[in-house]
């Protein structure tokens, strides 16, 4: 088998971790809430610890004095561990910990892992093999969210799941760790020299990416909380997350051929407007129907926006690259830090998620309309 695949694939494993790292808190979220009380206030502030550990994760990643192999098994071994240790306590403050330890370690890992799986690809010349290293998200999803399924309708609780997920977790680890990374490479910042003239049109586009990170997370932290709500503890609920996972890894691979076809900009605003437009469908709440369309068009919107987001962006600003996606990173993390506790205010006494969803709705359109223009070269 050609090696370069063999890393890209290995690559893929290893974006499973961190993937998971940061959102299979999300279907263990109904067993904290029966198991512990946990709040759906409390639980917004559990999920906002995780995003701005990654956001500091992400601002450290190359500053990180070790080699791309090294870092890359820190990170792996940091977001086991640490996932595995939310069942050890039964305190907000230890789960806020946790949750911090594994969004920081996630980003490291992410990071390095990407930089391995692309340079990969690139140089078997085979750029379309960037899907599989990506797919590792949903993939990801998938694993922890069946796994999650299972455990809940066995009647498992929330530290089980948690140990549960951290072994997974660790057997993805223990594949990659032999041949993670490369041993010499570091990730450096590109030393590119700053534009003097404007970049056209790159300011509303970070802004557009943030109202994007806003917007995809009062879904992808909630929507077992909201299935339940809706289906009832039937235990159907539970399936939802893996449906959002399995949306998340089909986007990955359409992906390419959208921005191919269509101009990324075009296909950024666009994804902007079907998020949106699941965000509403799931603010009514009135059918399993309107739930289930509003699962895929979220799970199959927040990748592909993520990754043609920064595509434009280096597009727009090939000799300042580095520093744009930097913006564009810190945009996305603030949106989806902000997110998860603004929702959970907005849930009020009786915890319902239509006002939120709302307003994660209109983050998004307004994400489509400030959106600029495709760039004429």
């Amino acid at each position: 088998m050609n090696p370069h695949f063999v890393a890209v694939l290995l690559a893929m494993c290893a974006f499973v971790v961190p993937t998971a790292g940061r959102f299979v808190f999300t279907p263990i979220l109904p067993l904290m809430q029966s198991d512990f009380g946990l709040s759906i206030v409390a639980a917004g502030w559990l999920a906002a610890a995780n995003h701005l550990g990654y956001l500091a994760g992400a601002l450290t990643a190359i500053r990180f004095p070790l080699s791309e192999r090294g870092t890359i098994r820190v990170g792996l071994a940091g977001v086991v561990l640490s996932v595995a240790a939310m069942a050890a306590v039964q305190s907000v403050e230890g789960w806020f910990t946790f949750r911090l330890i594994a969004g920081v370690t996630s980003a490291w890992l992410l990071i390095h892992t990407s930089a391995w799986g692309l340079r990969n690809a690139v140089a078997a010349q085979r750029p379309q093999w960037s899907a599989y290293v990506f797919g590792g998200s949903g993939l990801g999803i998938i694993t922890t969210g069946v796994l999650c399924a299972f455990w809940t309708l066995s009647g498992g609780g929330a530290a089980g799941a948690w140990l549960a997920c951290g072994i997974l977790l660790g057997i993805f680890a223990l594949i990659v760790w032999p041949r993670a990374g490369d041993a010499g490479v570091r990730l450096q910042a590109a030393a590119t020299p700053t534009a003097n003239a404007p970049i056209p049109g790159i300011g509303r586009l970070i802004f557009a990416y943030g109202m994007c990170g806003f917007g995809y997370v009062t879904a992808a932290t909630f929507l077992p909380v909201l299935a339940r709500q809706v289906l009832g503890p039937s235990g159907s609920y539970v399936w939802f997350w893996p449906v959002f996972g399995v949306a998340a890894i089909v986007s990955t691979f359409l992906a390419a051929r959208l921005g191919v076809r269509f101009g990324d900009i075009v296909a950024f605003r666009w994804c902007a407007v079907v998020m949106g437009i699941g965000n509403a469908a799931m603010a009514l709440l009135s059918a399993g129907s309107a739930l289930a369309f509003g699962t895929v068009a979220v799970g199959g919107t927040f990748m592909v926006a993520t990754m043609i987001g920064l595509r434009e962006a280096r597009s727009r600003a090939p000799h300042d690259a580095t520093r744009v996606i930097g913006r564009m990173t810190i945009a996305w993390a603030v949106g989806q830090c902000i997110g998860p506790v603004v929702s959970a205010y907005l849930t009020g006494a009786k915890e319902s998620f239509s006002i939120a969803l709302w307003v994660a709705a209109a983050a998004t359109f307004v994400a489509s309309v400030v959106t600029p223009p495709r760039l004429v070269r």
